[in-house]
């Protein structure tokens, strides 16, 4: 049986899309449990309705704790020999749960990750897209955990074996969960497939992306990304470089964004700037005669060690001329 946990908050617009897809996979063992994390809308009695239609439908409903805590409810009462995540405004093809069960079967694998599509209002990206399944065992996961797109760290596109979350669980109250918990489930598996269908749908919602760019969105990213950097640095220090690579995706969001906040706002981010300039003096020399650090990693690295909002405006030029010759969303860098 696989479990289908589904946090819902706030997603009445969406909320049937999402769950009318779980209900129309062709794989028929699920049990699906609906964590209402004490939604302000409909959502909690379209969660109610739903369980009324359907058995293998059960609802939790709680007051509001965050993304993690909701899945967390959900883990403790799973019963399923498989887990599914699913966020509540995204959706899933309806072979998504038999072709997943089918690859782990398979290749007896811990972990099945899939493509996925990013669905925004007038388009759609896949992403992670192989041509071929790989399979991956003992260190060959981490290496493509922290190398490689294809298997990153978002927690909804990956079938994982109940057993790996028999001591973990997502932090409740942080952002950014799946940075800090993604790389514990992988270290914990000893195989992993990656294929190439592409099953999920990942909905980008214009509210969603402002949170992201918000200060404390930004704290919290930054935090996620030093607190897996110190981790997986001193586990894995032959991939130390793509590690630090990672932590200047979070430090050039912060640089790009920083002059657009309030005066309020850029003094509680303050000890975040600090660690970050820190960070960028510690590996400075390192970075900027890396021949395979990116060169917006060497400008990153440049901005925030000299603090200067004229450097930053420049960083957003230059990302947004980037993203205009790459045909890409703003918010998708």
């Amino acid at each position: 049986m696989i479990s289908v946990i589904v946090p819902v908050y706030n997603v009445e617009a969406y909320l049937a899309q999402c769950l009318d897809s779980v209900l129309a996979q062709t794989y028929h063992d699920l049990e699906i449990l609906l964590i209402d994390d004490g939604s302000t809308d409909r959502s909690g009695s379209i969660c109610d309705a739903y369980q009324a239609k359907d058995e293998r439908i059960r609802v939790f409903h709680t007051d509001n704790h965050g993304l993690s805590a909701a899945r967390n409810v959900g883990l403790d009462h799973a019963s399923g020999d498989y887990i599914l995540l699913l966020d509540s405004d995204d959706w899933i093809d309806e072979n998504t749960a038999q072709i997943l069960l089918e690859y782990a079967a398979r290749y007896e694998a811990d972990v099945v990750s899939c493509a996925y599509y990013c669905e925004w209002k007038n388009r759609r990206d896949i992403k992670e897209k192989l041509d071929h399944p790989i399979i991956l065992e003992g260190k060959q996961i981490m290496r493509a955990h922290i190398q490689e797109p294809y298997l990153g760290y978002v927690p909804w596109n990956k079938l994982y074996d109940k057993r790996l979350f028999s001591d973990i669980r997502y932090p409740a109250g942080r952002k950014h969960e799946d940075v800090i918990i993604t790389h514990k489930l992988l270290e914990s598996a000893e195989r992993v497939v990656c294929i190439p269908e592409a099953l999920f749908h990942y909905r980008k919602r214009a509210n969603t992306i402002s949170r992201v760019y918000s200060m404390d969105s930004m704290v919290a990213y930054w935090e996620a990304h030093d607190e897996r950097y110190k981790a997986l640095s001193k586990a894995y220090p032959e991939y130390q470089d793509a590690l630090i690579e990672e932590c200047f995706r979070a430090i050039s969001r912060m640089c790009r964004w920083y002059a657009s906040f309030s005066k309020t706002e850029r003094a509680r981010g303050e000890a975040v700037m600090q660690e970050m300039q820190s960070f960028a003096k510690q590996h400075e020399r390192r970075i900027l005669q890396g021949k395979h650090f990116s060169f917006m990693t060497k400008v990153s690295c440049i901005c925030v060690k000299k603090r200067s909002r004229v450097l930053f405006t420049l960083l957003n030029l230059l990302v947004r001329v980037y993203m205009i010759g790459k045909n890409r969303k703003m918010y998708a860098f």
